[in-house]
């Protein structure tokens, strides 16, 4: 298991380079980090091994800065972090901000084992609240992942499924995205749907000085 999440991970898959960011909204970009954020908070429960490994690789800078080495998860935050450095290519579409202090605390605590479900519900809220989230299916996954423990079987179900459905529509070459599709498959929640350019073939695209050629892969 060990060995195949080392090849799962390698080197962050598609925020690797800030200066080939795509021309997408803050909000986009908030969003999906939201999710990414549920799909930890699940595999902390569901593949806590793999769960560790990816908080402690995220933690090894301290979320300190931008690295082309580090996790597609801390370079998705530091967008989020100092927006105004990358504002020739993020629009600023919607006013948000980031709990940096609660967000390294979740995170070393998901490194370490730990479990604190009470700092887990009010790290969520603080995070949906900041980051401006309104999707209706985002908060009812927060409601959920958010505290796991007292969920039951099918709403854990429905979470995951939601949460999958976000990273394959938007997320689908992030470095985490393999440990957490094989969450979604064995709790039977992978999800089809179809629709759109998603983010990661944007950011591809932004790589390749505009130039994308590919299907759509699956959906909202």
């Amino acid at each position: 298991m060990s060995y195949t999440f080392i090849k799962d991970l390698g080197e962050a898959r598609v925020f690797r380079n800030p200066t080939n960011l795509p021309e997408v909204g803050i909000g986009n970009i908030a969003d999906n980090f939201f999710n990414s954020a549920l799909a930890l908070q699940i595999m902390k429960y569901e593949n806590p091994k793999a769960a560790k490994e990816y908080a402690t690789r995220t933690l090894s800078n301290g979320l300190s800065g931008w690295r082309s080495s580090g996790s597609d998860f801390n370079n998705m935050a530091q967008i989020l972090l100092g927006p105004d450095r990358y504002s020739d290519k993020i629009i600023n579409d919607r006013a948000i901000s980031v709990p940096s202090l609660q967000l390294k605390s979740w995170l070393r605590n998901i490194a370490q084992g730990k479990n604190d479900a009470s700092y887990d519900r009010r790290f969520f809220l603080a995070l949906q609240r900041q980051l401006g989230v309104k999707s209706p299916g985002l908060i009812s996954a927060r409601r959920v992942v958010a505290d796991w423990d007292r969920s039951l079987g099918n709403e854990r179900v429905q979470a995951i499924a939601r949460v999958h459905r976000g990273l394959s529509r938007d997320l689908k070459q992030v470095d985490f995205y393999a440990p957490f599709a094989r969450v979604a498959k064995k709790a039977g929640a992978e999800t089809t749907k179809t629709g759109g350019v998603p983010l990661w073939a944007k950011l591809a695209a932004a790589g390749a000085g505009g130039y994308y050629l590919g299907k759509k892969v699956a959906g909202w």
